[in-house]
């Protein structure tokens, strides 16, 4: 897989992947999102248009990523399942 660092909000969920990267789930956090701007992360219009506090997620590919919106019982049960993951 090619290098790659998600923003300190997202979370990699699972062991699907392809070679650019896997499933990311995250959350709109203008605080946190702040810190990537002037930086190599290219923030896309997709989430700069989502209002702070949405949740996504996205799978990473040769274009980059492209995000998708999901409600936050999906990001949840996502992460809770990651977490069952690494136990």
């Amino acid at each position: 897989m090619c290098d790659f660092i998600p923003m300190a909000n997202e979370k990699r969920v699972g062991t699907i992947n392809n070679y650019y990267g896997g499933l990311y789930v995250g959350f709109k956090d203008d605080k946190t999102i702040g810190l990537y701007k002037g930086s190599d992360h290219i923030l896309s219009d997709d989430i700069k248009g989502m209002d702070d506090g949405t949740y996504y997620w996205y799978i990473l590919d040769i274009m980059g990523r492209e995000y998708q919106e999901i409600p936050k019982s999906l990001y949840d049960e996502l992460v809770k399942f990651q977490s069952i993951q690494n136990d």
